[in-house]
């Protein structure tokens, strides 16, 4: 069906709200790397919905009512929907002529494993209260991860269309494989380890109501990644802003950057910004030798991009497509620390759902 749409020069349109919207983007941005003429729903270059046209929809809870909304006017006007949700019961499922399910996060039963590591107060984290022992950190994070995945698998199956089944469980094998290493790099590195506990000190010793200001920057997907983060540490309580706002910046204030290259004019342009104005900074990459390295305070080390060279600098078809498994290792590692934070702070999942935007 997708290949079909791009054969007949008709339009992917994509819609999706919050955490959700930043996925479905994600997605959107990778099929314009193969051809796709794609339109992102509610933004300025936003194109009118005709026959033929396909809408791809995120939802983890299906009930999201902006996202209905246009889901529904898309019906109207003869599109095929593609849904991805976890509820295939719900209104956007119903609505949907392909409904893709997402497993619904289940609660750990187990105990917390032991970390083993020198540092107590690493090991003084792991220990989860009963009430928060969910999959990562609450709120949807399972649903989020795994449209990120499912979307980087479809993108390997519209690539390898001759096998397309093979192609699909090939990629998604390889992006899960690379996150497990990144997992293992980081428990074998005691220099990695030592940066995220200074990360985590950073946050811990956040107050809610300080004025210091948190930017997250990033571009092409990783900013796409660097906003859907941003969101959940403002859910965390956190005076979390995007690259829009730096011109409020002030000295001491926090910037978190994300680069798997370390070689992108855009975000290199806010590290080094950054350096000057005395805002302390956090990144992560691929590439430790680096520009972008070599000008952050705390630096995270995160597998997965191969090429140096910033994606800014090619064109599209001189982009390796499995480049972006760091992507989505580097999200694994932010969830991680969310949920280290929540614990720690002693935040539940009511508190970060109080903080959750209600008009969607």
């Amino acid at each position: 069906m997708m290949l079909e749409t791009k054969k007949k020069h008709k339009v992917v349109h994509v819609t999706g709200m919050g955490r959700s919207g930043r996925a479905v983007e994600f997605f959107a941005e990778m099929l314009k790397d193969l051809g796709f003429h794609v339109s992102i729903i509610g933004r300025t270059l936003a194109l009118p919905v005709t026959v033929d046209d396909v809408v791809v929809a995120f939802s983890g809870s299906g009930k999201t009512s902006t996202t209905i909304a246009n889901v529904g006017v898309c019906v109207d006007g003869g599109a095929t929907i593609v849904a991805l949700t976890q509820n295939e019961k719900s209104r956007l499922g119903r609505l949907a002529d392909i409904c893709l399910l997402v497993p619904k996060s289940k609660k750990l039963i187990e105990e917390p494993v032991a970390i083993e590591t020198d540092k107590e107060y690493v090991l003084a984290l792991s220990q989860i209260p009963e009430e928060m022992r969910s999959s990562l950190s609450p709120m949807g994070t399972l649903f989020e991860l795994s449209a990120l995945l499912i979307s980087i698998s479809l993108i390997g199956m519209l690539r390898g269309e001759k096998e397309p089944v093979r192609s699909f469980q090939s990629t998604l094998d390889t992006v899960i494989s690379n996150a497990e290493k990144a997992v293992q790099e980081i428990v074998k590195n005691k220099k990695t380890q030592e940066n995220i506990i200074k990360v985590l000190e950073v946050f811990v010793n956040l107050s809610p109501l300080s004025t210091k200001k948190v930017f997250w920057v990033g571009a092409g997907l990783s900013g796409i990644i660097a906003s859907m983060h941003a969101m959940r540490f403002q859910h965390l309580g956190f005076n979390i802003h995007l690259q829009d706002d730096w011109r409020f910046r002030k000295r001491n204030d926090i910037l978190v950057a994300i680069s798997g290259s370390g070689s992108t004019p855009f975000t290199n342009g806010f590290v080094s910004e950054a350096k000057k104005k005395r805002i302390f900074t956090i990144g992560f990459t691929s590439n430790v030798k680096s520009e972008f390295a070599s000008k952050i305070d705390v630096l995270i080390k995160v597998p997965g991009r191969l090429d140096p060279e910033s994606w800014y600098n090619r064109l599209s078809e001189d982009k390796p497509f499995i480049e972006t498994q760091f992507e989505f290792a580097v999200a694994i590692v932010i969830e991680s620390i969310i949920a280290q934070l929540a614990i720690h702070k002693g935040i539940t999942e009511t508190e970060m759902k109080g903080r959750h935007a209600n008009i969607e």
